[in-house]
Parts: C-alpha cells; sequence; structure tokens
C-alpha cells in the first residue's frame, strides 16, 4: 500500500525539524562561552596569612538546590561578538563593585557548565567590596544578592577548604592544575604586596545580614555536607 503523498511531506518535515532543533541545541553548547577572573587575595587567619582566589557562592546554583557546583570565579557567561576584557571588567564591578585597572590573559579550558572558559589574571583593582544596601526592593550599591550569596576563598593549604565538589569545573581547574604548584602555579604571578581593593571583615565573621553568608557561616555548612538554603537565617 502506497503511503500518500501528503504523509510523505509531513514524515520528512518534521524529521528535518527534528534535526535542525537538535544541531541548534548542540552547536550552542559547543558554542558556549564564559569569562572569568582569578582574584587574589591575602586572607589572614589565627595570625596567618594564605594566599588566597575569591570564590563567589552562585546565587542561582542555591535557588536551584544544588550541593554541587555552587562556587565559581568572578565572571559572566558571553554572547557572541562580546570583548572578553571589557565584560570581564564591566561584570567585577557589578559583582563586587571593584574597578579593574590591570588584566592579563590566563589560559582557556573547556568545562561542559561553561563551554570555553576563559581565564584572565586580575592583576590589579581598586575599591572596596561592599555589603549590599536595599532601600525598598531596589538594589541600591554593592554586589547583587540575588547574583551572590557569599564569598569563599579558595587555597590549598586553608583550613575547613572548600569541598571540591562543591567548586564549578574552572574553579576545579585552579585547584587541580595551579594552586600550590611551584612552577607555573599562581603564586608567580602575585609576586610581592597587597592588592589595592579591601574587603571588609563581616565577609569572613560577624555578619549580620540575612543577605548572604561569612566564611565561617559556609565553612560550618560546608563541613557538615548540607546544602545552603536562599537566605540565611539567624537562628
Amino acid at each position: 500500500m502506497k503511503v500518500p503523498f501528503f504523509w510523505k511531506f509531513w514524515r520528512f518535515l518534521l524529521t528535518n525539524i527534528v534535526k535542525v532543533v537538535y544541531l541548534l541545541q548542540f552547536n550552542s553548547f559547543i558554542m558556549k562561552e564564559s569569562v572569568r577572573g582569578i582574584m587574589r587575595y591575602p586572607l589572614s587567619l589565627n595570625g596567618k596569612k594564605y594566599n588566597t582566589v575569591l570564590t563567589l557562592l552562585d546565587a542561582k546554583a542555591i535557588a536551584d538546590g544544588n550541593t554541587g557546583g555552587i562556587y565559581r570565579l568572578p565572571g559572566v557567561e558571553l554572547t557572541p561578538g562580546q570583548k572578553k576584557e571589557m565584560i570581564l571588567v564591566d561584570s567585577i564591578r557589578a559583582e563586587l563593585a571593584l574597578e579593574v585597572n590591570k588584566i592579563t590573559y590566563y589560559g582557556s579550558i573547556f568545562t561542559k557548565e561553561g563551554g570555553d572558559t576563559h581565564l584572565y589574571f586580575i592583576k590589579e583593582a581598586t575599591g572596596n567590596i561592599q555589603q549590599p544596601f536595599f532601600r525598598g526592593d531596589r538594589h541600591e550599591e554593592g554586589y547583587d544578592p540575588k547574583v551572590i550569596r557569599g564569598i569563599g576563598f579558595l587555597n590549598n593549604s586553608l583550613p575547613n577548604q572548600i569541598p571540591v565538589e562543591r567548586l564549578q569545573e574552572h574553579v576545579r581547574y585552579l585547584v587541580q592544575n595551579l594552586l600550590g604548584k611551584q612552577e607555573y602555579g599562581l603564586e608567580t604571578y602575585w609576586g610581592e604586596g597587597n592588592p589595592r581593593y579591601t574587603l571588609p571583615r563581616y565577609f569572613v565573621s560577624g555578619n549580620m545580614s540575612d543577605a548572604f553568608y561569612d566564611w565561617e557561616q559556609q565553612c560550618r555548612i560546608n563541613k557538615r555536607g548540607k546544602p545552603f538554603s536562599a537566605v540565611y537565617r539567624h537562628s
């Protein structure tokens, strides 16, 4: 029995629509790009100083209920045609209220989460990382708690280190390949002296805001292995 031309046509059309949709999804994955900044911070704990890398506690990942992949580097996903350095500078200004003055390319890696992830070392940034301030529902200054729930510190020798499974892939790359290396490690880029930006103490301990978690709160939650809630409750 011959299949009518009408049904052949619609079968051909639907088959090709499915193929096109699949290819578009595949290409969007392949072409996905993000840009991230490696920022040094000399964290002092119990009289000892650690050369740490700043990580951000990703609010979206927490809101989605993720227990892994919630710490990332400052930065953003790119759209085609955007200039990497410019977008990263704008992103750090929006996320941390800092002005980036010197930046250098570090390298690129491919990750499932970010596609081609381009890493830049922030050689110099100025300003004061700020606690978010609200007037009504409007965000006025400082980093945006809808994007960031806290600042974490990454260093192989740091007490109460962030568990590897909590790190996004590009941050795991730092742990596995760059931190603590005698050659080609991050410290070869740091040299002497401190960054020109400051981090208020309440980001480390003594936080009294429901908008974010300080480092001590993060360590306690990470140690218990429990998920972070969307908003911290002092109870």
